[in-house]
């Protein structure tokens, strides 16, 4: 995928959701050099 295909694919809220609680949780394996991760966003 090319940057202007990227640049295509980029959205963003409507000014009348506004996030306002965000919640992330990472777990690291050091060992492997991988992670996994979750996030909760609020939304207003």
């Amino acid at each position: 995928m090319s940057d202007k295909d990227t640049k295509k694919l980029f959205k963003r809220l409507p000014q009348t959701v506004i996030p306002i609680h965000y919640d992330l949780t990472i777990q690291t394996f050091l060992d492997t050099f991988k992670f996994n991760g979750n996030v909760i966003i609020q939304l207003k």
